[in-house]
């Protein structure tokens, strides 16, 4: 849950049944799950394939951590990303909030992730990224960081870049992952990356080359 906070920075905004719980959330997905996205809108300054890109991108990263599958839906989705508008009960609560997720399982296999689309004029690649990189950490049950440099503090500095991870961010999935029984390992991920199918590779390369197009453009 993320709004804005000072020039080139955000903050999670945490009030009412979304109260900030630092450090770890309470479950984990089960090993292997899929997530299975669907995105319904579009931000301004942006289209549909560069928001993949942004997403895809995002859980590149998020994939190198835990033994999860992200993939765009066909007809079948359980992640919901949308682009809605300033009256949002969430966003008419909390109005400098610029996005928001569900934080880890709640009972079901559908999640969200809801952008405010009005909340900047022109939504960069690298800011839909690094926001994305965020609210799906909430999603894979983190909630937010002590340490002010990890992509899931409070405070998210820099969201203009191209963030990483860092490693507060690594090792608490980690910690969600062990304390729900989970492990994880990266070479057996890189192995299963491995072993896509020649179409699925050639939609990411595509949308990564859509990605840098449009970073070269700024």
């Amino acid at each position: 849950m993320c709004g804005i906070h000072g020039k080139g920075s955000i903050r999670p905004s945490c009030t009412g049944s979304n109260i900030c719980k630092r450090q770890y959330g309470s479950q984990a997905w089960p090993n292997g799950f899929v997530f299975r996205y669907q995105v319904q809108g579009v931000l301004p300054g942006s289209d549909q394939a560069t928001m993949e890109a942004s997403f895809e991108r995002a859980w590149s990263k998020w994939a190198r951590v835990c033994p999860y599958t992200f993939q765009k839906a066909n007809g079948n989705a359980n992640v919901t990303i949308s682009v809605v508008d300033a009256n949002d009960q969430f966003f008419l609560q909390n109005p400098q909030t610029q996005a928001y997720a569900n934080i880890g399982p709640s009972g079901g296999e559908q999640s969200y992730v809801r952008f405010k689309g009005p909340a900047f004029a022109q939504w960069t690649p690298s800011a839909i990224h690094t926001l994305f990189l965020h609210e799906f950490g909430h999603v894979l049950g983190l909630s937010h960081a002590n340490d002010p440099n990890s992509i899931m503090s409070a405070f998210i500095g820099n969201m203009f870049s191209e963030r990483e991870l860092t490693n507060d961010d690594v090792v608490r999935m980690q910690g969600v992952l062990s304390a729900n029984g989970l492990s994880y390992s990266y070479y057996k991920r890189s192995v299963a990356a491995g072993k896509n199918s020649s179409a699925r590779e050639e939609r990411s390369k595509t949308h990564w080359r859509r990605y840098q197009e449009i970073e070269g453009k700024k």
